[in-house]
């Protein structure tokens, strides 16, 4: 599995939604000049280039219509994690947490029962946010990223 830093994955990002949007742009024309046409091509190229960037880093690409940057941003192991422009350093059994949270979400299933996320962490406890504390310190994650929907169920504020 190939393994990227947050700051190669947003400039990927970046990259591929100014690409798309310049193609758009293009596209929306009535007419082409020579020179457009030429740019056109060469967006288009460089747009499947970045794509497959994207394919092989991360197992997928955006969705062409979606032209905004992802508010979560996350590396191959989900230690390191961006939301909404914040980043996160977590452990492995938190990044394993925040994986398995991401997964279920992109899923479908929106809210995740606590005994599922505790049993996929192998944490050992009862208690979703004892997983997020150490030292007695809770992450900063916690309410922000990482948030209680209700009574043993949670969810991470991100538009999947």
């Amino acid at each position: 599995m190939v393994t990227m830093s947050l700051k190669a994955s947003e400039a990927d990002f970046k990259n591929y939604y100014d690409i798309v949007k310049k193609i758009k742009a293009l596209e929306a024309k009535e007419s082409l000049s020579i020179e457009e046409k030429e740019q056109l091509k060469f967006f288009t190229r460089n747009k499947y280039h970045q794509r497959m960037i994207l394919e092989a880093a991360y197992g997928y690409h955006p969705d062409d219509d979606a032209i905004e940057m992802p508010t979560f941003l996350h590396n191959a192991d989900y230690t390191e994690c961006e939301h909404k422009g914040i980043k996160y350093d977590f452990i492995p059994m938190q990044a394993n947490a925040v994986k398995f949270m991401h997964a279920e979400i992109q899923k479908g299933n929106k809210v995740i029962l606590k005994s599922d996320i505790i049993e996929a962490t192998n944490s050992g406890g009862s208690h979703v946010r004892d997983i997020f504390k150490r030292n007695g310190i809770v992450h900063p994650a916690w309410k922000v990223l990482i948030k209680k929907v209700k009574n043993n169920y949670y969810t991470l504020d991100i538009n999947p």
